[in-house]
């Protein structure tokens, strides 16, 4: 572990592709994020938010520090280690571990030979399992106990190409002790490392634990090598506005005052000059912060991410005027009469906070997005922690609510509901070869929903200056339940979602007036009615992640991965525009006779 070492990452990155456990290819050397428990978050990075806080259990969250940010005192960075821990010589052919290469770290300079002083380079395998263990391939052991030999003393390795192709094949591992040699060719196969157990090595957190999954061997940079786990909300009333987030910069003393020393909390209170700050009396902040003493009460009611979707959608279809300092701004806007069959209301959300949290991660097979929060994932941390690492968005948005009685009319069509059953029959038998729960309820009203925001952000990155990988859909979808009365919901979020930019200019927002939404939905209708691709694309009965598409390929509906909820599943251009034979079946299609 060694902190010594500026090492520049955006904060986004810091809990996405290269959080805690993930492997970070440098330009000189290969390191991975170490765990929590390294850290040392200061009050400047905590970042509140009560609904994300009681759904994941914490008291807070801290932001990773941001790239070009100066810190005076070593602790104040993120510390790594180095992995993989085997280094290759590119002159003198040597493998082995960092240990063995003598001097390797003079001052801030990348890993070098003590020998030959030539640039060392990383190994190219590694081992990992489904428990998230990990580590470095076992080169001595392939070598020689694979092949049921013993070194003669004391391995000393090296690599070298044959130069005969770009294959593991061309890469031979030889022992200069014993003259043993072996290629890589095979090394990837399950069966290639059968009686190997895995280490249960965790670099991140540097320890070990018992485990009996079987390694794999994977690419140091392969994708699923690392699979982050990351959980978001909106800023929503009352914990969006300004009395809130200023109390919430100083939540650990005054929650430690109410708790314990009451009568302190008033003048402490006056002494952070709370009330000029936020421009609230005393009496609101001591409101403010009982409110929020009761939503961390034990016996508070557990909220599920369904229910935190659905007071989103609450606060999203309800206008509100945001005082100076707060994070939720709505207003209310008209639809076009063209477009009032499809669509029964537009808000403008002028003003929106997004919390980005990081609660774990897997190897080798991702996750079950129905299931982030019961899924076993490997930890940030060798034992809980009181805060997760996350990021903060500022943005705005357009919040789009489908008209519900022409939904319902059009979903209870049998062409539209065969259409959804084929897609969930591939979903269910897709969860069976994982081992999921297929709990993702695969109906007519998810595949237009999401359709539909896939069309809007190809359409509005044309027409208002953002980027497709800047724009973001956040998804409003149940269906009706007579049961608890809740009615059906069929809205979307489209928002800005770019850390470095904060995302307020406008652009976006005026794109929902009327005039403008009318004239971009009636465009994306128009260019979703062809594809490139078409007719294999709109004909298909699966394509895509795992076949979960329908009528949708990336000429036509797939957007950046960043922008998707669902990983570029769950479309069908076709609820759209109609199947082929049956234009007349899509949600849209009277705005293409019209």
């Amino acid at each position: 572990m060694s902190p010594r070492y500026k090492r520049r990452l955006r904060g986004s990155q810091a809990i996405t592709t290269f959080g805690p456990g993930g492997i970070v290819d440098l330009r000189e050397e290969s390191v991975m994020l170490a765990g929590l428990d390294f850290w040392h978050p200061v009050d400047s990075t905590r970042i509140t938010e009560p609904n994300l806080e009681a759904l994941l259990r914490v008291r807070d969250f801290h932001s990773p520090p941001a790239a070009g940010e100066r810190f005076h005192r070593a602790k104040e960075t993120i510390p790594y280690v180095l992995f993989p821990e085997w280094l290759v010589c590119p002159n003198c052919e040597r493998l082995a571990p960092y240990q063995t290469f003598l001097g390797i770290f003079p001052g801030t300079r990348a890993p070098r030979c003590d020998r030959c002083n030539r640039q060392l380079y990383p190994a190219r395998l590694i081992v990992a399992c489904q428990a998230g263990h990990i580590d470095d391939f076992p080169w001595e052991w392939w070598v020689h106990e694979a092949q049921g030999k013993a070194c003669t003393g004391k391995p000393a390795l090296g690599l070298k190409t044959l130069g005969r192709t770009a294959t593991l094949g061309d890469l031979l591992i030889y022992c200069r002790t014993c003259k043993e040699s072996r290629t890589l060719a095979g090394a990837t196969y399950p069966e290639k490392l059968a009686g190997l157990a895995c280490s249960g090595r965790r670099p991140w957190v540097r320890d070990e634990e018992e485990c009996t999954e079987k390694p794999v061997v994977l690419q140091r940079g392969a994708s699923n090598v690392y699979f982050p786990i990351v959980v978001s909300g909106l800023s929503i009333p009352p914990w969006s506005g300004s009395v809130q987030l200023a109390i919430g910069r100083h939540w650990d003393l005054l929650r430690n005052l109410a708790e314990n020393s009451p009568q302190s909390l008033e003048p402490t209170i006056e002494a952070l000059d709370l009330p000029r700050k936020s421009g609230f009396s005393v009496r609101d902040i001591l409101d403010a912060v009982q409110k929020r003493l009761d939503n961390e009460a034990p016996g508070t009611v557990q909220v599920s991410e369904a229910d935190l979707r659905f007071q989103e959608h609450l606060a999203l279809r309800s206008p509100h005027m945001a005082r100076e300092g707060d994070e939720l701004e709505v207003r209310e806007t008209s639809v076009d009469q063209t477009l009032a069959h499809h669509i029964s209301r537009v808000r403008l959300v002028t003003r929106l906070r997004e919390v980005r949290a990081l609660i774990g991660f897997t190897r080798v097979v991702s996750p079950d997005p129905m299931s982030r929060l019961e899924t076993k994932v490997a930890p940030l941390s060798r034992q809980r922690k009181s805060w997760l690492p996350a990021i903060e968005v500022n943005g705005e948005g357009i919040y789009i609510e489908l008209n519900e009685d022409a939904l319902l009319s059009w979903s209870r069509e049998k062409r539209v509901q065969a259409r959804a059953a084929l897609l969930k029959d591939t979903y269910v038998e897709m969860c069976g070869r994982r081992h999921w729960q297929p709990k993702r309820p695969i109906t007519p009203r998810l595949l237009l929903v999401h359709s539909l925001a896939h069309l809007l952000i190809r359409q509005l990155s044309l027409e208002c200056g953002y980027s497709s990988a800047s724009l973001r859909e956040r998804l409003y979808v149940c269906e009706p339940d007579a049961e608890s009365g809740r009615p059906g919901v069929a809205g979307v979020l489209i928002y800005t979602a770019a850390v470095d930019s904060d995302g307020s200019l406008g652009g976006l927002v005026r794109q929902g007036l009327p005039e403008r939404l009318t004239r971009t939905v009636r465009d994306g209708i128009q260019s979703a009615s062809w594809c490139a691709s078409d007719p294999l694309c709109l004909e298909t009965e699966g394509q895509g992640p795992d076949a979960l598409n329908l009528a949708a390929c990336h000429a036509c509906l797939l957007v950046s991965e960043t922008s998707c909820e669902e990983f570029n599943r769950f479309l069908d251009r076709a609820t759209l525009i109609g199947p082929p034979g049956a234009p007349e079946a899509g949600f849209f299609s009277r705005l293409l006779s019209g």
